[in-house]
């Protein structure tokens, strides 16, 4: 019922300033830790997961599976996770996160802690947890 009240155009404007954020941020991490949003989903879904297998990374990324097994690839190089083929089935292939890849979650997420901290300085309380 809230968003009702709001006009269509405030909720339009609302979203477009969403969206922009959004791209700008992933832009930055890019540009600063040269992860795309793929990757950075793909590392903090191993994350949560531990181990995976590269169909199922497919399906959480919403990606054809040849497109995902260039991806991990490319990132297994990086150093950011291991493969191994899974003893069952000789087509799968496990993917785990491996420490260089959680460092590099870990300063993404330590460098994204400290703009937002940054910017709430200027925040009152009131403000803070209105945002929330």
């Amino acid at each position: 019922m809230f968003l009702q009240s709001f006009p269509r155009t405030q909720i339009n404007g609302l979203f477009y300033q969403f969206l922009k954020s959004v791209y700008r941020w992933e832009r930055e991490i890019h540009a600063r830790f040269g992860l795309t949003y793929q990757v950075l989903c793909m590392l903090q879904h191993l994350r949560c997961v531990s181990v995976a297998r590269v169909s199922d990374l497919a399906a959480n990324l919403c990606i054809p599976l040849f497109q995902n097994s260039r991806l991990v690839n490319k990132v297994a190089k990086r150093g950011y996770l291991s493969k191994q083929k899974v003893a069952d089935d000789r087509r799968a292939v496990q993917v785990s996160l491996q420490p260089k890849g959680k460092t590099v979650l870990r300063k993404m997420e330590d460098n994204k802690s400290q703009v937002i901290s940054l910017n709430a300085v200027e925040l009152t309380k009131e403000e803070f947890r209105s945002a929330c």
